[in-house]
């Protein structure tokens, strides 16, 4: 009897599951653009993965201003919702905070990361106090 109600109870769920995603759903990011440090004069590419139904339009942005591709700056769109921003032989004033954003008739989703220059991306380290045995003082180290 159990096995019934379970058997029963899936067929339902993904019957609606079914005319959920049929009707239409909002953009979801699966994956997301993330921090990257670059080199001067070498390209950069920020990637990002979206599913929504319809498939969502897809804007890029730098500092808030909507980028267009053009110059050294290759947009890519593909049909499976991946998307790519990539900025051919960086220079120092394309650092920023990068965003993009899709969007459909249900709704609006954002990411954001910064294209920082320099060779690695690093971890901001927080400072750690502690009691020094050997004396009455505390020293704070990095």
């Amino acid at each position: 009897m159990e096995t019934i109600k379970f058997t029963y109870l899936l067929t339902y769920l993904l019957t609606k599951k079914r005319q959920f995603f049929a009707a239409g759903f909002p953009p979801i990011f699966k994956q997301k653009i993330r921090d990257k440090a670059y080199n001067v004069g070498v390209s950069c590419t920020l990637r990002i993965h979206v599913v929504g139904n319809p498939m969502p339009m897809v804007s890029w942005y730098r500092n808030e201003e909507l980028l267009s591709e053009g110059g050294r700056v290759r947009i890519v769109r593909g049909d499976d919702g991946r998307h790519s921003l990539t900025v051919l032989q960086t220079k120092p004033n394309d650092f920023g905070v990068y965003k993009c954003v899709a969007r459909n008739k249900y709704g609006t989703v954002t990411c954001r990361a910064r294209m920082l220059c320099g060779g690695q991306l690093y971890r901001v380290r927080l400072k750690k106090t502690y009691h020094d045995k050997n004396s009455d003082f505390l020293k704070t180290v990095l």
